[in-house]
């Protein structure tokens, strides 16, 4: 799942086999393009509809870079865990 976060952070577009994790990071047709695994035929289609599809290229590349910056960057994280403390804070000195 690194490697995808990684990829999404340079601008490139994805496209990647729909298992474990996968799915929660890229949004079929949103951040990537999601294929069944073991699929070759969807793979080359996958590849061929980016090949000959700048203008979608370019959306999903966009796409990705926003995605990992609102929700996997140091950033988002530290806001995040901050959110958690004062939630858990507030639950522990409510009672």
């Amino acid at each position: 799942g690194l490697v995808l976060l990684e990829a999404m952070a340079k601008g490139l577009p994805i496209i990647a086999t729909s298992v474990g994790g996968v799915p929660e990071v890229i949004g079929d047709n949103q951040t990537g393009v999601l294929v069944p695994p073991s699929d070759p035929n969807a793979l080359a289609d996958a590849m061929t509809k980016l090949v000959r599809n700048k203008d979608l290229r370019d959306q999903l590349s966009e796409a990705g870079l926003r995605r990992v910056r609102s929700t996997f960057s140091v950033d988002a994280a530290f806001v995040k865990t901050a959110s958690l403390y004062r939630d858990l804070l507030k639950t522990r000195y409510r009672d």
